[in-house]
């Protein structure tokens, strides 16, 4: 039996080294995983930032294309129009140079709302 006291005692030091090992690895996969879901849920939150700003970005784009079409629309009828009234800014203009303004803010518009909007 006291032959055998260095074996037993060796055999449960044994014991408790490999029994530390396995806890410290279950740990060490515990952290790894906590660390790819907190990298997961970011990477996640940054797409979703990005998307809002690309977002804020086509929408504001959409409004100064929309703007240029309006602002076509004026010079057209300031420049074919006749001014009646400097107060209100009332112009006088033939229907065909309404029409044609029109159009092209029309043309304008269409061009602005499928570059933007999508």
């Amino acid at each position: 039996m006291k032959n055998q006291l260095p074996l037993i005692l060796t055999a449960i030091v044994c014991t408790f080294i490999i029994a530390i090992g396995i806890m410290g690895n279950e740990k060490i996969k515990s952290n790894s995983y906590e660390r790819q879901q907190k990298l997961k849920i970011a990477t996640e939150q940054e797409r979703l930032e990005d998307e809002k700003r690309e977002e804020l970005q086509r929408k504001t784009a959409l409004s100064f294309c929309l703007q240029d079409a309006e602002d076509i629309y004026w010079s057209y009828i300031e420049l074919n129009g006749t001014l009646t009234d400097k107060e209100t800014g009332t112009y006088r203009a033939s229907t065909y140079d309404w029409n044609k303004a029109q159009e092209r803010k029309d043309a304008k518009s269409d061009i602005c709302f499928k570059k933007y909007d999508k």
